[in-house]
């Protein structure tokens, strides 16, 4: 599978990563540990051309 990935911009990936936390609580925790902000990557697939 070959895919193209893209960081989702801040209002992307602030509602991204709030899903994130709500199926994972433990995510929240992992970012008020650390000073950065944790990136939400997007994946899209890519078809080959023949």
């Amino acid at each position: 599978m070959n895919v193209h990935a893209t960081v989702a911009p801040p209002a992307e990936r602030d509602r991204l990563f709030a899903e994130v936390v709500r199926q994972a609580p433990d995510f929240a925790k992992a970012q008020k540990g650390t000073s950065r902000i944790m990136p939400m990557v997007l994946l899209e697939c890519v078809t080959e051309k023949d």
